[in-house]
């Protein structure tokens, strides 16, 4: 156990910190870089017509951007939150039909005349 304490302690004082570092970036540009190019790609597919000339409709469920979303949760003074007008009632509507009619039937009729 000592002896592989001792070479990973050995492998870890040969990388410092800023060439770490400098590794981290290079591999993150490279990920940004080759992510950016895959979104790229599949927009210009996305406006290519395929082999019997049509073009892909592909919907998207957010209305803006994440960005535009971020900044108006954290908006203040005169300018609205976005979500405000998407934001539905949590209160259940009551239906036309869910009150209880009284004298719906006829002997329900009748027999309320009697009673009174």
């Amino acid at each position: 156990i000592y002896a592989v304490a001792a070479r990973y302690r050995a492998t870890c004082a040969e990388l410092s910190r800023d060439k770490l570092l400098e590794q981290c970036n290079k591999v993150m540009q490279e990920y940004e870089d080759a992510e950016e190019a895959k979104k790229r790609a599949q927009d210009l597919a996305r406006s290519q017509p395929d082999d019997d000339g049509f073009i892909t409709v592909s919907y998207s469920g957010a209305v803006g951007s994440q960005v535009d979303l971020e900044v108006s949760k954290h908006a203040t003074g005169n300018t609205p939150m976005r979500r405000k007008g998407n934001m539905r009632s949590r209160k259940k509507k009551e239906a036309n039909g869910s009150k209880e009619l009284e004298d719906f039937y006829r002997f329900q009729r009748r027999e309320n005349k009697k009673r009174s």
